[in-house]
């Protein structure tokens, strides 16, 4: 009897949801002289062809706000499927980019445009990553974290990164903490495209000491 009860639950309809992934796009640029950092935080509309319909600020950070706008429309997202068939879905985006200083960088809290829907995972708290004391020019990192039911970084995929960045960028991805995505009301786990940016450091100019003697 167990065994047929058993087979009667495989044989069930059930909802088997496999959500969207990153498939292809580039990073995000670098606002140019930038003075600050910020924070910018999207929720994507992604059709069951896997494109961006629609990208809705939550946090924005002018000028990094339409940096990150522009170029996530070109992103593809293998689709989120239902039942083994393509569906709508919706992504959250986060990109944190460092103020252009050596030490400390975390960026200016970001003006909350909107509330992130239940469907996405969205951070309750960020984690600034350091300036790699190895690397030399600036750069962004891109990658994919799975969320787990709880609001934690389960895995962190590396999708495009700058030469020494990388370490920290992960590092850093591992300590946020998220609102977890919900299905039917329940935790479920979900996945989220995260980009650190690292402008180059502005060191202030010293003025040269005047020598006794020579004026």
């Amino acid at each position: 009897m167990k065994a047929l009860l058993m087979g009667l639950l495989w044989l069930a309809p059930q909802e088997a949801f496999v959500p969207a992934r990153f498939a292809s796009g580039t990073a995000p640029a670098l606002a140019p002289l930038a003075p600050n950092g910020g924070l910018v935080g999207l929720e994507l509309r992604i059709a069951p062809s896997g494109i961006v319909q629609d990208a809705i600020v939550i946090d924005d950070s002018p000028p990094f706000t339409e940096e990150v706008k522009k170029i996530i429309r070109l992103w593809k997202f293998d689709p989120a499927r239902l039942e083994g068939e393509r569906t709508s879905t919706r992504v959250a985006v986060v990109a944190l980019f460092r103020a252009p200083i050596l030490l400390g960088g975390a960026p200016p809290p970001p003006k909350r445009l909107s509330s992130p829907s239940p469907e996405i995972p969205y951070p309750t708290s960020t984690a600034t990553p350091a300036y790699p004391p190895q690397a030399i020019y600036e750069g962004v990192v891109m990658m994919e974290v799975e969320v787990d039911e709880k609001g934690a970084v389960a895995d962190v995929e590396t999708l495009g990164q700058a030469e020494g960045f990388a370490a920290v960028a992960v590092e850093a991805a591992r300590q946020f903490r998220f609102q977890p995505a919900k299905r039917d009301g329940r935790p479920v786990r979900s996945y989220a495209v995260l980009v650190f940016g690292f402008p180059q450091p502005v060191t202030p100019v010293r003025p040269r000491r005047r020598l006794a003697g020579l004026d």
